[in-house]
């Protein structure tokens, strides 16, 4: 199955990219953040479709999944 995965900020040397990758049905999205060389202690949070969800959510067909630093401001 595929999903739809942004990466925003410095994340894994993927700043600001957008990618299509086949997942295997059960990916979570810690397992996705580890095939992107992406360490999870690195990652503010994460969104799918909209909703902020866990490293142990399971992604389903379609989804769209964005990778974010942590948020700092002023």
């Amino acid at each position: 199955m595929q999903v739809e995965i942004q990466v925003y900020g410095e994340l894994g040397g993927l700043e600001g990219r957008a990618m299509c990758k086949e997942v295997n049905p059960g990916t979570t999205l810690a397992d996705i953040a580890q095939q992107l060389h992406i360490p999870l202690e690195e990652v503010g949070f994460i969104v799918v479709d909209g909703r902020v969800r866990s490293p142990d959510y399971q992604v389903m067909e379609g989804q769209r999944v964005c990778f974010f630093p942590p948020v700092m401001g002023g």
